[in-house]
């Protein structure tokens, strides 16, 4: 059995596989048959910084936000659909008071030309200016006559949250995202680390190590499979050459290229016979991580998730 834990460099992980395999150790902490306390609030660590990740993370994906901006907009959009329809109804007839009352309120309707299809900005910063209108005390009558404080209060509510929202999206998080996502990562690495030094430290002090060396040796043999599957994949290079005369001979690159988040991998360049030749090679490079923090459009509901599923302890890749 293991008495200490590999330690590979995870910087060719996108975010998303990252999480994964955080994710993927806690979870197999939470089957370990040991209970040290020194153990058990370093996890707790470990888990609290490993949600500070998966926050930022949703936040660059834009599933964090986009369907709570889109079900806002919506119902602030039915709301407000709801209250001009029935001043429009009003319009123009003989009845009284309702008539009047249309009347009036529909000044504040023509004044601000609201279009619920404009783009979140347009649309809501309107929206404020007409609540700030439509609500005064003179119109408080109006209102009531033609019953429509109900969906001029949702209206108000969803104006609230949307303004929220968008600062959040705009201003106070996306803006910020990448760089907390970076610090968020560091962070739980960190935190990861010292779960390591301390299970290492118990097992050394232990009556009993064979829980602690028996977890230490799963987790290294997910390990093994994450090395080879993530960290560890090189360019791969092909070569095509042509060769005039007798004999036969290699010619390969001493010099492979370690680095996985480098697309520049030196391929082999074998060939036979004496004489010229020419070869070409190109290297592939699987391991690049991509950018996840393109957010989507929050325009339509959904986004994006954690992407990446486990990629430790018997899952695949994601």
């Amino acid at each position: 059995m293991d008495n200490k834990f590999q330690r590979p460099n995870k910087a060719a992980l996108t975010n998303a596989q990252y999480f994964s395999f955080v994710t993927a150790f806690v979870e197999l902490l939470d089957t370990a048959a040991f209970t040290a306390n020194a153990v058990v609030a370093r996890k707790t660590a470990l888990e609290q910084q490993l949600a500070q990740v998966d926050k930022y993370l949703k936040i660059q994906q834009g599933s964090y936000l986009s369907q709570q901006i889109y079900d806002a907009d919506h119902r602030g959009d039915l709301a407000y659909g709801t209250a001009h329809s029935v001043v429009k109804a009003w319009l123009g007839k003989e009845f009284q008071p309702q008539a009047e009352a249309a009347e009036m309120l529909n000044r504040v309707f023509k004044l601000y030309k609201i279009n619920t299809a404009a783009q979140y900005d347009e649309q809501w910063g309107l929206v404020g200016n007409f609540l700030t209108d439509i609500q005064k005390p003179e119109m408080a009558a109006h209102i009531a006559t033609l019953g429509i404080g109900q969906p001029l209060q949702v209206l108000a509510e969803s104006y609230t949250q949307m303004k929220a929202l968008i600062r959040q999206r705009d201003d106070e998080t996306n803006g910020k995202a990448k760089g907390a996502l970076a610090q968020a990562r560091k962070d739980c690495d960190q935190a990861y680390n010292q779960m390591l030094d301390i299970i290492e430290a118990a097992a050394l002090m232990a009556d009993d190590a064979t829980p602690y060396y028996e977890f230490i040796t799963r987790w290294n043999t997910a390990l093994t499979r994450y090395t080879q599957q993530i960290i560890d994949r090189k360019g791969n290079g092909t070569g095509t050459g042509t060769s005039t005369g007798t004999g036969t001979g290699t010619n390969a690159n001493p010099n492979p290229n370690p680095n996985p988040n480098d697309n520049s991998g030196n391929p082999s360049d074998s060939g036979t016979g004496t004489g010229t030749g020419t070869g070409t090679g190109t290297g592939d490079n699987p391991s690049a991580p991509s950018d996840p923090s393109a957010p989507s459009d929050p325009s339509t509901g959904g986004g994006g998730d954690n992407g990446g599923g486990t990629i430790i302890d018997g899952a695949d890749e994601g």
